[in-house]
């Protein structure tokens, strides 16, 4: 997602996304729309339709050594796709309120476009995910597995995390190894029916490998709605033997790409307008990744 200047006013001029807007009615129109779009509280994210968490400040305050001037700032951002938008106007030195035609800026976000998403751009398919969960059944195979290790190495930090998926892979499509030196094979489903359940023979490939490998950690990934009894108990009897297996299913792992969306984007927008209000905005709209799930 990248941030996009929607209108820039001078007070005198008004820019749409690179273009001159001349026309007076023009004007008008697109600040009226900015303005009551921008300061929606209560409509939800026009992305995923999540609710939007907001703040806004307006007081006096220096830019660059010049004499205080009336400002007003207001941000939105979901904490789900991590859409967000922003708005900024200030006033004259001797202003204590903002008129519609004062100096002002909107910024709103976008994904960013794509003919086809490249090869490492995890973020924008995790935004992309978040926004459209149909595309969990539709994407490659291969895609797939590559945004797995991209998830696991985003979760772990300290692992080091490979895709060694391929048509005689084995049953192994992503190996992981944790802090703690254990070594996770990790084979990825993608399943085209939504409300599909990953069957215990999927685990009990994964576990032919894990004993080829001489492993005893494992994990089955999949975009199925979840497993059946029967892989749950195959679980448990594994564990009984001493191998250790973790599924996902499509909704933990939808959770688990938070680590891969970006963190308030807008901060650096503030931070080269008006800097010393930005330890306010970052007490009002908390970091989504302050904790993460796993």
């Amino acid at each position: 997602m990248q941030a996009d200047v929607i209108v820039e006013n001078s007070g005198e001029s008004m820019v749409l996304n690179g273009f001159d807007v001349a026309d007076a009615e023009k004007q008008e129109l697109i600040h009226e729309w900015l303005y009551s779009s921008s300061r929606a509280r209560d409509g939800g994210c026009p992305g995923c339709g999540s609710p939007l968490h907001w703040a806004d400040k307006d007081g006096l305050a220096t830019v660059d050594g010049e004499p205080p001037h009336y400002h007003s700032i207001y941000a939105a951002e979901c904490h789900y796709c991590t859409f967000w938008n922003l708005s900024m106007a200030e006033g004259d030195k001797n202003d204590d309120c903002l008129n519609p035609w004062s100096p002002s800026a909107w910024y709103i976000s976008k994904v960013r476009e794509f003919d086809s998403i490249p090869e490492h751009c995890h973020a924008e398919m995790a935004q992309h995910l978040r926004r459209h969960p149909s595309l969990w059944h539709s994407m490659s195979p291969e895609r797939l597995e590559k945004l797995v290790a991209a998830v696991y190495k985003a979760n772990y930090c300290d692992a080091e995390v490979l895709h060694v998926g391929r048509p005689s892979d084995g049953g192994v499509d992503v190996v992981f190894v944790d802090s703690g030196s254990k070594q996770w094979l990790i084979q990825v489903k993608r399943r085209e029916n939504p409300a599909s359940s990953e069957e215990v023979s999927t685990l009990r490939n994964l576990l032919g490998a894990m004993v080829l490998r001489d492993s005893r950690y494992g994990i089955v990934v999949s975009t199925a709605d979840h497993f059946t009894y029967q892989a749950l108990r195959a679980k448990g009897r594994a564990h009984e033997v001493g191998y250790e297996v973790s599924l996902v299913d499509r909704g933990k792992l939808a959770r688990m790409i938070d680590p891969l969306l970006p963190d308030r984007e807008w901060l650096s927008i503030i931070y080269q307008y008006l800097p010393e209000w930005v330890s306010y905005f970052k007490s009002r709209i908390e970091s989504r990744n302050q904790l993460l799930l796993f």
